[in-house]
């Protein structure tokens, strides 16, 4: 997408509702620029399971809420959660590449709401996964890029944090992230 002068945002339409992202374009413009090119299909990804090029696809749509932790997180964005996909194995892939971290000492993780990418246990293997926060955790402070904060529809994650879910978070129905918009202006 473009460089504008108008705030850039991405909307989750889940199926418990949508939930719009500010983006921090200006702060994080790598790992923004990375999550709209997989959201809007303009980044080329490789599928897990067949190993196809997916061009012009976007890697987010039809995907699963994968993990959920109340008073904590919920976490989507990995392409083996989509239709075509392999929902057993959710939380080991991405797009078929990692970019680096991009930690700014501004973006803390001192309130609810934000966004951030999720490492695959080891600095800068940022692939598709993120997460959304439904407290502050400080604790995760400098260990993750935070690329951005929910400024409508928060009340929806503490509902999808509370899923039915087994012990390690992984949902029994997990929810859809049906499509994910991307565009300038005012929510």
């Amino acid at each position: 997408m473009p460089p504008g002068e108008d705030p850039l945002f991405g909307a989750l339409d889940t199926s418990f509702g949508r939930i719009v992202l500010r983006l921090f374009e200006a702060e994080t413009p790598r790992t923004v620029a990375h999550f709209v090119g997989l959201a809007t299909g303009a980044s080329a990804w490789t599928h897990p399971c067949t190993g196809e090029a997916m061009v012009g696809v976007p890697l987010y749509d039809g995907t699963r809420v994968h993990r959920v932790f109340p008073d904590f997180m919920i976490q989507m964005g990995d392409p083996f959660t989509r239709a075509d996909g392999a929902l057993a194995r959710a939380g080991r892939s991405g797009p078929g590449f990692t970019i680096a971290d991009e930690i700014r000492r501004e973006l803390r993780f001192d309130r609810p709401g934000r966004v951030a990418m999720a490492t695959q246990r080891r600095p800068d293997s940022n692939g598709s996964q993120f997460f959304l926060t439904e407290v502050a955790c400080p604790h995760l402070d400098f260990r993750h890029t935070i690329f951005g904060e929910v400024v409508d529809g928060f009340e929806r994650i503490p509902k999808l944090a509370r899923v039915k879910a087994d012990a390690e978070g992984r949902p029994l129905d997990p929810p859809r992230l049906d499509r994910v918009t991307v565009f300038r202006g005012a929510t």
